[in-house]
């Protein structure tokens, strides 16, 4: 994935006559922990906010200040049954 992110922001850096960013490895690191785009018109919005910004450091506050990932909020975690919070099983329903 880092290096698609690197190659998004070459061609956009091409497409729109910029000088090309790199992509550095605390941006990567914060993308780690965080969560890349997940889909390759989320990584190409992302690369055109890093190019058009010059500058990655507010994309790094705002990923660092953002919501948790998916994976780390409450609502996705499991329920002492093995069940997501907030689903019932069908014997649940109809009682």
């Amino acid at each position: 994935m880092a290096q698609m992110l690197g190659d998004v922001v070459a061609l956009l850096a091409m497409k729109h006559r910029r000088a090309p960013l790199p992509v550095s490895s605390a941006l990567l690191r914060t993308l780690s922990i965080r969560g890349f785009p997940e889909n390759l018109a989320e990584l190409e919005s992302f690369a055109r906010r890093l190019l058009f910004l010059g500058d990655e450091r507010m994309l790094l506050a705002e990923l660092r200040r953002g919501p948790a990932p998916i994976a780390f909020r409450p609502e996705n975690s499991q329920g002492p049954s093995g069940i997501a919070l907030g689903q019932r099983t069908e014997t649940e329903r109809g009682q």
